[in-house]
C-alpha cells in the first residue's frame, strides 16, 4: 500500500512539473512575440514618421524630415499662370539639418536670409499647407514665401507633362523677383531616415561643391550663348579692381509684350532690381572671338535701347582688340564693351 502512494506521488510529482514547463515555455513565446511586435510596430514608425514633413519641427529650424534629394519639376515666371510651370531649369535645392537653401537665399530657424540682408519669417498653416512669409514683406526689397506640401496634399501645379502630383513632397519658393517661382519635388528614392539622408546630403553637397569648382575654372561656351543657353556665365564675377560682383543666375527672364528689345531672353543678375525689373545679360553678335552682349533691364517705361547697355562677352585666351589690357588668361566680362576702358571694368569668375 505504501508503495502504490509512493508511486502515484511520484507520477503527480513528474505531471506538474511538466505542466509548469509548458507554462514557462508559453510566457516565454509570448513575451518573445511581443518583444517581436514591438519592435517591429518601432521599425514601421519610424520609417513612415521619417518620410513626412514635421511642420512643429519646420518652423522651429530642424529640417531632418526634409533631407533627401530634391529636384526642381518647373518654374514660373511673371505675366504666367503661377500654377502652369515650365519644366527644364536646373536650379537646385539643397537641405541640411539645420538649413534650405536656394542660389543666394537660405532659410534656418526663423529667419530668411537673401543678398539684402537677414528678415523674420512668420509661419501659418491651411489644409495641411505650410508657408513661411517674410515679416517685413510690406518693406522689404525683394518678398520671399517658402510653401511645404507634404506628400499626399493637394496642389495644382501641372506642367507640359501633365499634374505634377501629390506623390512626392514638394517645397515651393516664390520670389517678387519678376514673380518667379520654383517648384520643387523631393526624390522618391531618397533614403527614409534621416543620418542616411544627412550622409546622402552631404555627398550632395560635396558634389554641387566640387561641379561649383569645376564651373568657375570653366570657360565662356560661345556656342551656347548663341542659342540664349547662358549655362557657362551662371556664378559670380569679380572686378578686382573695385571689388564689385555680380552674380548670374540659372534663372532667365522674357522682355514684356510689346516692347522693343531687340535680345528675346537674358539671364537674370541677383539682387539688382531696378524699378521692379530684375536686371540681366543677354547674348548678341560674336566678332574675333568674343560677344557682344548686353546688361540692363527689359524696363518696357525707358527709352527704347536706354535700358541695356552693352557688355563684351570674352573667353580666355581672346583679346578685345590692341587696346584690351585686361587679363586674356582668364574668362571675363567687360562692362561699357571697352568704352570706359577693359582692366578697370573686368569682371572674372570666381
Amino acid at each position: 500500500m505504501k508503495k502504490q502512494v509512493s508511486m502515484l506521488l511520484a507520477t503527480t510529482i513528474v505531471l506538474l512539473g511538466a505542466a509548469g514547463c509548458g507554462n514557462s515555455s508559453q510566457k516565454s513565446s509570448s513575451s518573445s512575440s511581443k518583444s517581436s511586435a514591438a519592435t517591429s510596430s518601432k521599425s514601421v514608425s519610424s520609417s513612415t514618421s521619417a518620410n513626412k514633413m514635421n511642420f512643429d519641427q519646420i518652423t522651429n529650424g530642424d529640417y531632418t524630415t526634409l533631407q533627401g534629394n530634391w529636384k526642381e519639376v518647373g518654374y514660373a515666371a511673371k505675366g504666367s499662370d503661377e500654377n502652369q510651370l515650365t519644366a527644364g531649369s536646373s536650379d537646385s535645392l539643397t537641405v541640411s539639418a539645420d538649413q534650405i537653401k536656394n542660389g543666394d537665399m537660405s532659410v534656418e530657424g526663423n529667419k530668411l536670409t537673401d543678398t539684402n540682408g537677414s528678415h523674420g519669417l512668420k509661419f501659418s498653416t491651411k489644409d495641411n499647407i505650410l508657408t513661411a512669409e517674410l515679416r517685413d514683406a510690406d518693406t522689404a526689397s525683394i518678398n520671399w514665401t517658402v510653401t511645404f506640401y507634404p506628400k499626399g496634399t493637394f496642389n495644382k501645379f501641372t506642367t507640359d507633362n501633365g499634374s505634377v502630383g501629390n506623390k512626392q513632397n514638394l517645397i515651393v519658393i516664390w520670389t517678387s523677383n519678376n514673380s518667379y517661382e520654383e517648384v520643387f519635388a523631393e526624390d522618391s528614392t531618397s533614403n527614409s531616415s534621416a543620418s542616411s539622408s544627412s550622409t546622402s546630403q552631404n555627398s550632395t553637397n560635396k558634389s554641387a561643391t566640387s561641379s561649383t569648382k569645376t564651373s568657375s575654372s570653366a570657360d565662356i561656351d560661345l556656342t551656347q550663348l548663341t542659342s540664349n543657353n547662358f549655362a557657362s556665365l551662371v556664378g559670380t564675377w569679380k572686378n578686382p579692381s573695385d571689388g564689385q560682383t555680380i552674380v548670374v543666375t540659372s534663372k532667365t527672364t522674357t522682355p514684356p509684350a510689346g516692347s522693343s528689345y531687340a535680345a528675346s531672353v537674358g539671364a537674370v543678375i541677383s539682387g539688382q532690381d531696378q524699378d521692379g525689373y530684375p536686371t540681366v545679360i543677354t547674348s548678341g553678335s560674336t566678332q574675333d572671338g568674343y560677344m557682344m552682349g548686353s546688361y540692363g533691364t527689359f524696363n518696357p517705361d525707358v527709352s527704347e535701347g536706354s535700358g541695356l547697355q552693352p557688355i563684351s562677352i570674352i573667353p580666355k585666351g581672346v583679346k578685345a582688340g590692341s587696346t584690351d589690357d585686361s587679363d586674356s588668361s582668364k574668362a571675363r566680362l567687360i562692362m561699357g564693351g571697352g568704352q570706359s576702358g577693359y582692366q578697370s571694368q573686368a569682371y572674372y569668375k570666381e
